[in-house]
Parts: C-alpha cells; structure tokens; sequence
C-alpha cells in the first residue's frame, strides 16, 4: 500500500545488507551493531502486527561478510571469519545447523548458489586479485 515501516529502532545500528527470502515471509539482515556484524531475522506478520528484528547468528569471536539465500530457501550462506580465514558456510534454516563449505587459504566471499542448487560460486583473494570460482555443492544437502 505504499506504506513504510521501520524494523528496528537501534540508533546504533547500521544496515549492511537485506536478504529477502526466496519462501516469501522473511528477511535476513546483516546489522552491524556497535561493531559486531550479526545476522539478525525479520519474520513478515500479517498485517495487524508490525515486522521486528530477532538475533538470528552471530559470533563471539569473529564477523559475518555477506548473506545470501540458496534458491529453494532452505539454507543462508554467509562469509565470516570463523575458525581461521574468511569462508562460506550454509545455515539450514530449520534445523538451526551451520555448515562450512569452503576451506581456503586468504578468504571466500559473496556465495551464490546456482537455480537448480548444484553448484556454488563466490569470490576468493589470491595473489594480489580477486578470482570468482565454483564447484559443485553436494556438501550443502549432505546430512
């Protein structure tokens, strides 16, 4: 209806990227919140209630890059310094679990995944440049 409602009144919080699901009905929301970057949750209510950020995932030591959906909306991929370098991981959305997808020496970045879920692209350094890479992400549906 061309209304704007605002969904988080955090006068110390700065918004560094939306990520729209592709179900409809929620929003991740990379925050940065007195310098710690956190995934932070908008679940869309009907209309009589209005939307409100909820932590969703972050990290005592350590921060989160980027977000971004896989195609079918079960998993959000994120880069974050994590365990050692910067790398993609997958957090299947109902379960809660996170997974590590890539595990390389000066940083993966920026994860997509392809429309039919089988392969992952991201941006990585080396060697003074940034390369785009992919390969096949098996390890995003493994139990």
């Amino acid at each position: 209806d061309g209304t704007v409602e605002p969904l988080t009144e955090m006068a110390d919080a700065r918004f560094r990227q939306i990520a729209p699901s592709p179900r409809g009905g929620q929003v991740a929301v990379l925050l940065n919140v007195q310098g710690e970057q956190r995934i932070y949750r908008a679940v869309l209510p009907g209309d009589a209630q209005r939307p409100r950020l909820h932590p969703w995932l972050g990290m005592a030591e350590g921060a989160i890059y980027d977000v971004n959906w896989s195609p079918d909306g079960r998993h959000l991929l994120f880069s974050a310094d994590w365990r050692g370098g910067v790398n993609i991981f997958a957090l299947e959305v109902e379960t809660g679990t996170v997974r590590q997808l890539t595990n390389v020496a000066f940083g993966a970045l920026e994860p997509t995944v392809s429309p039919k879920g089988t392969r992952l692209a991201f941006v990585t350094y080396r060697h003074e440049r940034f390369d785009l890479f992919k390969f096949l992400s098996s390890r995003l549906h493994a139990r």
